[in-house]
């Protein structure tokens, strides 16, 4: 009895030591309120920034241009499902790797497609070389 009892002891002084070694510990209880919380707090900070970036509204207006689509009625400044197949619809007819994510070979073919200034072209072989 008396070992079991210095065990007990020996256990919840165990987790003391680990939650003062790790403040953040609370974090691992995924499905605790604290935890949600957090979470949410810092979603909505991200969504914020998110939601000031004006690229992809030029993004959209861009793939849109290039398919020949007229331009979207609404100013959409997020990352949807729009987007993500706009940019899919893209790179299928470009032949490129089809992800929905608008990554460096993308924004390379379709500012080539642009002309965009400053930017990375793609050109074809060079004749009498």
């Amino acid at each position: 009895m008396r070992w079991a009892t210095v065990a007990l002891l020996l256990m919840s002084a165990g987790t003391t030591v680990a939650q003062t070694l790790d403040p953040y510990l609370w974090l691992e209880d995924v499905g605790g309120d604290r935890a949600l919380t957090w979470v949410r707090e810092r979603n909505a900070e991200s969504q914020k920034v998110l939601e000031a970036e004006p690229g992809f509204i030029a993004l959209r207006e861009s793939l849109r241009s290039v398919q020949g689509l007229p331009p979207g009625s609404s100013r959409n400044d997020f990352y949807d499902s729009e987007l993500t197949q706009l940019v899919q619809d893209f790179q299928r007819q470009h032949r490129l790797a089809i992800d929905g994510v608008a990554g460096v070979q993308t924004q390379i073919v379709l500012d080539t497609m642009l002309n965009a200034t400053g930017s990375p072209t793609i050109v074809g072989p060079v004749s009498g070389s």
